[in-house]
């Protein structure tokens, strides 16, 4: 999965970005260690996935994401009742970013 990962979405978002991704195994539940980045300030990623929706509601219960700033064709084509911030719904964040870049020619 993760050479998967690299070139259809990493390495598109690295190109459209400068920013390099580097993929980190996390804890089945990384809330305290969540807590502890936000608290020291020392952020050791960026962002989550595959997070429950119950981790989610736990985590903006207790202030610990910053809201997103997102915008766009692609965004607004997302029903309002399905926005959720500050992050979006882990099974809506990830398709976004996958259609957000050209996929490169099929192999045969």
């Amino acid at each position: 999965m993760t050479e998967v990962n690299r070139e259809l979405l990493y390495g598109p978002f690295e190109k459209a970005t400068g920013i390099q991704v580097v993929p980190v195994i996390r804890s089945a539940s990384p809330t305290t260690q969540i807590k502890s980045m936000v608290e020291t300030k020392n952020y050791m990623w960026d962002c989550v996935f595959g997070a429950g929706a119950d981790e989610s509601l736990q985590w903006q219960q207790a202030d610990l994401l910053e809201p997103l700033n997102v915008s766009g064709e692609f965004v607004d084509q997302i029903p309002e009742e399905m926005r959720h911030n500050p992050s979006f719904m882990p099974d809506i964040s990830l398709p976004l970013l996958w259609y957000a870049f050209p996929l490169p020619p099929r192999r045969s």
